[in-house]
């Protein structure tokens, strides 16, 4: 239905832009060029919780602030309490993103919020050349991505993780800044990098002692007479998952490869249309019936029960 549709005609540049999906746990953003195609991947409760020392100064209390109110002494009232907002810690931390590098260019896109599935369309010299779908699965903590393309080698893929500063054993320069730009004064070590037995891609970035986080994913490849069909699963783990965390996850995307595609999507699908049978509306104005529909598919994408 209509309703449902949304519709992008030209390539999208900005993230802010980007198709959205999510199921309240793992969420994703697509969006850029065919050479840098991108799903930015996130989760709520990837954090740097280390806490600001300036807060825990003798000097940061409310009756310290109230005596320095009296006193008209704004420098101090500065020093003291405005300039650890300025710090980059605690901070939300960006998860990392799959890059595409596909021939041709953005043809058409659309997303569909009654299943919660998303489709792109790419041409080269006006042929249709790709075409990507893709859901993030509503009651599993795993992304799908199925890419039809015409010719063996027809697109790259790659892990990217955020662009950190790096500890180097050097003095590093402290952040006063909280642009986005300065998760590169946020220093943590390189991240473990690499291929696992299966063929599972992965990255994982220590935060600290008690905190690490990583993308894990991998591809399943067939062919017919006219064209090649590839399946990229993934999944974002977290230390907070448990002590087995990182084989668990590697568990998950190995399992959703062999259930494939349509066999996923269809409990995936079956949980979207319990959720739109719950409420609907109809309004004179199309305009505020299509946002009302969209307000609750990024409702339901980013929330769930509990």
């Amino acid at each position: 239905m209509e309703k449902y549709k949304r519709n992008f005609n030209k390539e999208i540049r900005k993230w802010d832009e980007g198709i959205p999906l999510g199921n309240g746990f793992i969420g994703s953003l697509v969006w850029g060029e065919a050479k840098n195609f991108r799903f930015s991947l996130d989760r709520p409760d990837i954090w740097d919780i280390t806490p600001c020392k300036e807060i825990s100064s003798s000097e940061f209390t409310y009756e310290n602030m109230v005596r320095l109110v009296k006193e008209k002494n704004i420098e101090e009232i500065r020093r003291i309490f405005d300039a650890p907002y300025n710090k980059p810690i605690p901070s939300k931390l960006p998860v990392g993103a799959i890059i595409m590098e596909i021939p041709g260019e953005w043809s058409k896109g659309n997303l569909d919020t009654e299943t919660a599935e998303m489709s792109v369309k790419f041409d080269e010299a006006g042929k249709y050349q790709t075409e990507l779908n893709g859901f993030i699965h509503a009651d599993k903590k795993v992304g799908l991505i199925k890419v039809r393309h015409r010719e063996e080698g027809g697109f790259k893929w790659k892990l990217q993780y955020p662009e950190y500063g790096r500890v180097t054993g050097k003095k590093q320069k402290k952040s006063d800044s909280v642009y986005p730009e300065s998760v590169k004064e946020l220093y943590y070590p390189e991240p473990e990098t690499g291929i696992l037995n299966g063929g599972i891609h992965y990255f994982i970035q220590k935060i600290n002692d008690g905190f690490s986080y990583g993308i894990f994913a991998a591809e399943k490849s067939g062919k017919d007479e006219n064209e090649r069909e590839s399946l990229i699963v993934y999944t974002i783990g977290a230390s907070t998952d448990g002590e087995n965390w990182k084989e668990e996850s590697c568990e998950l995307v190995v399992k959703m490869l062999e259930n494939g595609y349509e066999e996923s999507f269809k409990a995936h699908k079956k949980w979207w249309s319990e959720f739109w049978s719950k409420s609907e509306i109809e309004l004179p104005d199309k305009f505020i019936e299509n946002n009302w529909y969209l307000a609750n598919y990024l409702l339901a994408s980013c929330s769930r029960r509990g």
